[in-house]
């Protein structure tokens, strides 16, 4: 069980971050993109810091890059194991940049949506058209978040660290449900997704583009470096 000083360490470190992004100012909605590795941590942290930012006084627009999937045809068409592929075809950056990032960047006209794909029914979304208060703050999780194709879209960029070897022990209490058995896991893991993204940390080093690393090997004790 996690003790009652381990929380506090948690809630110091979200504390930190959250007071250095609310009050980050633009001209437009400030974006921020929490990249990582698969169980790194990325969705969790991202909504712990929204109500946080928010307790600050700034509008917090949540998104994820899961719901800008490319198609189940694109996504798997150089094979259902194939590491390139996780790494080329997994998402539709043009949607996502069209949908969400541009808009809110320094000259769109405040009108987002959300969500272009639920890649688990492999069906189109038809998310409404919002509209961003000039000083929101947009969190976005994900993968990838940080490859050449979109980190100059992003206002301020954080990268959340975990080895692979943890991100596996998460992924075996975390994705059963969705990939079977623990055997399954750790094919798709060893073969697919994290190949992919030793590709990515290798070819882009994602740390050196981020503004802030979390050290998330132990989620009850971040470590923030700047």
């Amino acid at each position: 069980p996690i003790r009652q000083n381990q929380l506090v360490a948690r809630k110091q470190t979200l504390d930190q971050l959250a007071e250095r992004i609310a009050n980050l100012e633009q001209p437009h909605p400030v974006r921020v993109g929490i990249d990582g590795i698969e169980n790194s941590g990325k969705t969790i942290l991202a909504d712990e810091l929204a109500p946080q930012i928010e307790s600050r006084g700034r509008h917090v627009i949540r998104a994820t890059v899961d719901l800008f999937h490319a198609p189940r045809a694109v996504r798997y068409r150089q094979g259902r194991e194939s590491a390139q592929g996780y790494y080329e075809d997994s998402f539709d950056y043009e949607k996502f940049k069209d949908r969400l990032l541009a808009p809110l960047g320094p000259n769109g006209d405040r009108r987002y949506r959300r969500a272009a794909l639920d890649w688990a029914t492999d069906e189109a979304i038809d998310a409404p058209e919002e509209v961003a208060p000039d000083d929101a703050i947009l969190l976005v999780d994900g993968i990838f978040l940080l490859r050449p194709e979109l980190v100059d879209n992003w206002d301020y960029r954080v990268f959340v660290h975990t080895d692979f070897d943890k991100a596996i022990e998460r992924a075996l209490r975390r994705d059963t449900r969705s990939f079977g058995s623990a055997d399954n896991i750790r094919r798709l893991y060893s073969r697919r997704y994290h190949p992919a993204q030793r590709t990515y940390l290798e070819q882009v080093q994602p740390h050196t583009e981020a503004d802030v690393i979390i050290d998330n090997n132990d989620p009850a004790e971040p470590k923030l470096i700047f």
